[in-house]
């Protein structure tokens, strides 16, 4: 994808990095979709948990994956140049799902932000949280 005659991963930025969110591609497992990211020229995403591995991993992206499909995302990421900059929005139901969820980001996936989403009287609100407790 490109903009004039630069590609999108070239154009300067004045502001920070351009990425995509994965749930983009909701339709499609993670392979595929990091396929998709690749092709358009972006290096940034936020994943989500539970979107389906695909490339022959059997779980979905998230604190569930083994070291083997752990290892074989990180190698897809590093073959393009891809990184996972967020995973969410997540909606952990007490302290120890929070706890899987930041220990996932800070073990496996060099995550900066988990999104959350809760709801109040007004509607939505989002939030980020930092995933290093430093």
């Amino acid at each position: 994808m490109s903009i004039g005659r630069r590609p999108l991963h070239r154009l300067p930025s004045a502001t920070g990095k351009l990425g995509v969110q994965l749930w983009t591609f909701m339709k499609f497992d993670f392979v595929t979709a990091i396929g998709k990211v690749d092709s358009a020229g972006v290096k940034y995403v936020e994943a989500f948990s539970g979107q389906r591995l695909g490339g022959g991993m059997q779980h979905s992206f998230g604190p569930e994956m083994t070291a083997e499909e752990i290892a074989k995302v990180k190698e897809l990421l590093q073959s393009k140049g891809i990184h996972i900059v967020a995973m969410g929005v997540i909606v952990p139901r007490d302290l120890a799902e929070w706890k899987k969820y930041f220990e996932f980001g800070n073990a496996n996936s060099g995550l900066a932000y988990l999104p959350r989403s809760r709801s109040n009287r007004n509607g939505t609100v989002s939030t980020a949280w930092r995933v290093s407790m430093e």
